[in-house]
């Protein structure tokens, strides 16, 4: 599978492997071959793209992405979205335990406070 190096990336490390530009197009993006199986993982990189580069002087094995790649990349771009949806809803969630977890806390201290108050204020208990 091909993919688009961001603009000031020059290389990419996958698992130990490190992929460096094969192609560089008239506009100057560079663009390497991976595996198809690390793709989840460089699509999961800030700004990385799965594309087959273009242009009149491509060479004719990479002029575009077979029908198999475009499918491999549809059904892991969905994945992606909803990964990474998925991951923002889970960081809300823990921040609002976070946020409720800071509250009770603060309750219990000021509990504790008037509590400790009331104790010293009734001064020492009256055995009968």
């Amino acid at each position: 599978m091909w993919f688009k190096f961001p603009e000031g990336t020059t290389q990419v490390s996958v698992e130990q492997q490190t992929f460096s530009p094969e192609y560089k197009d008239d506009q100057g993006y560079e663009y390497f071959r991976a595996p198809d199986h690390f793709a989840p993982l460089i699509l999961g990189f800030k700004d990385f793209k799965a594309r087959a580069p273009q242009g009149d002087d491509v060479p004719d094995d990479i002029r575009t992405l077979p029908s198999k790649d475009a499918l491999v990349l549809d059904s892991m771009t969905s994945q992606l979205e909803a990964l990474k949806a998925e991951n923002a809803q889970l960081r809300t969630t823990i921040q609002v335990g976070r946020d409720e977890n800071d509250s009770l806390r603060k309750q219990l201290a000021e509990s504790q406070q008037q509590v400790n108050e009331l104790k010293a204020a009734a001064g020492p208990a009256v055995k009968k």
